[in-house]
């Protein structure tokens, strides 16, 4: 009750059911703004409005969350949800169903994200190592249309989960990213 939901594209202009754009949200029990923070907080109130900072789309009534702004692959100029590739990826034999974490490493010299994923499997033996990777290339690249600059295979334990048991892009991202940049 007294909340609204509007699902809006980049310009900010609510779009239809079905389309996958920024979740913004109107209540009467929103926060007035950050702590000593003015800045942010014009960024993220716009005219009773706030930006979640999260994507979304909307069918039936319901609300579906689809990533994080800020977890979202920015390759050329085109976005891409790591949840999408790091689905791709579960689905390849020898990974651990769960357990993959795709994020983008800026590289400034293209001036775009390099994408790497962090992927935890059961194979130990080079060979296998080596056919686990090129297959999970593959597969993005043919289900997605990116291309794997980093694919890290580790060990059952390598991506951090959340207590709930949820993926830690953010965590993962910090463990491998200064090794892979």
């Amino acid at each position: 009750p007294r909340c609204e939901v509007q699902i809006r594209d980049a310009a900010g202009n609510a779009l239809p059911e079905r389309h996958v754009g920024t979740i913004w949200v109107r209540s009467d029990s929103l926060f007035s703004g950050y702590y000593r923070d003015p800045g942010l907080t014009a960024e993220v109130l716009v005219g009773g409005w706030l930006n979640t900072g999260d994507r979304g789309y909307s069918a039936y009534s319901q609300l579906f969350f689809v990533s994080r702004e800020k977890d979202l692959l920015v390759v050329r100029g085109a976005k891409y949800a790591p949840h999408e590739v790091e689905n791709v990826i579960n689905g390849v034999p020898g990974v651990r169903h769960g357990c993959a974490v795709v994020f983008g490493i800026l590289n400034e010299e293209r001036g775009t994200e390099d994408v790497a994923a962090v992927v935890e499997t059961r194979a130990s033996n080079e060979q296998e190592l080596v056919r686990l990777r090129a297959a999970i290339r593959r597969e993005v690249a043919r289900h997605t249309g990116l291309v794997l600059r980093y694919v890290v295979l580790v060990p059952p334990g390598g991506v951090q989960k959340t207590t709930s048991g949820k993926l830690a892009r953010a965590a993962t991202r910090a463990r491998y990213a200064a090794q892979l940049a």
